[in-house]
């Protein structure tokens, strides 16, 4: 069987914006993305750096706004560390945000994970977490998020619970840091 193309998902941070933390000041980060032959989503989605971590604030769209700040990657962590994480969603046929459900991530590898992409190869902080992709689907998937330093997340490996094989992958192919 011949393998498809892979599609191209482009994530890119179009704006900073200074957002009220308590009686203080945070500088976020605006992140969009957009698959290549798909018209682009208003979603706009907000982080920022916080001591312990990666904190998501919540998304912004012409037609909507959701405010909800939780941790979203711990860092540093450790092997073994697990937090909650509701996952955030944008519906284009609404036009509004809504938590899709939560999830509890893991630390399963903090450095020394190599993970080989189009874009080289990357010694990988680790994430895991498990997820059912619909209801109706008996198998559910486990999904890596390899994260380098300095980078990002470089990427993700979902495979089925019960074999083990790959289901979704997802690798850096280029990058640019301005």
């Amino acid at each position: 069987m011949a393998r498809l193309p892979p599609d191209t998902i482009t994530y890119e941070i179009t704006q900073q914006v200074h957002i009220s933390v308590g009686s203080d000041t945070a500088l976020a980060f605006a992140r969009q993305s957009h698959v290549k032959g798909f018209d682009r989503s208003p979603a706009q989605w907000l982080s920022r750096k916080g001591i312990d971590g990666v904190y998501m604030i919540g998304g912004i769209s012409p037609t909507d706004t959701l405010a909800a700040e939780f941790l979203w990657l711990k860092h540093p962590s450790r092997w073994g560390d697990a937090w909650r994480v509701p996952i955030l969603a944008y519906s284009v046929s609404d036009s509004s945000f809504y938590v899709r459900e939560t999830l509890t991530y893991y630390t399963i590898a903090t450095h020394g994970e190599i993970l080989e992409t189009p874009a080289g190869a990357f010694s990988c902080y680790v994430i895991e977490y498990r997820r059912k992709i619909a209801e109706d689907v008996y198998e559910g998937w486990i999904y890596r998020h390899y994260y380098g330093p300095g980078i990002g997340l470089v990427g993700c490996i979902a495979r089925g619970e019960l074999k083990g094989t790959i289901k979704e992958e997802v690798l850096l192919a280029e990058y640019s840091i301005y």
